[in-house]
């Protein structure tokens, strides 16, 4: 039996291949117009300074960051 569990573990092992799991937090992008629900530091327009050209940057890292990742 434990021959058996060796063999299969061998032979699962010699086909495995390696994958990425990531996770990356992008709630605040969809705080560009003001809905009521936004957190309260991505108020659009305001001294939050949440705006068009700092949800470009943001959007400009993530992507950056997904194709780091491939």
């Amino acid at each position: 039996m434990i021959k058996l569990l060796i063999l299969t573990f061998l032979l699962l092992n010699c086909f495995a291949k390696d994958f990425t799991i990531s996770s990356y937090n992008v709630e605040n992008l969809f705080d560009l117009e003001k809905n009521n629900t936004e957190y309260k530091e991505f108020i659009p327009y305001s001294k939050s300074m949440w705006n068009k050209k700092n949800f470009d940057i943001k959007m400009n890292n993530t992507i950056r960051v997904l194709k780091d990742l491939n």
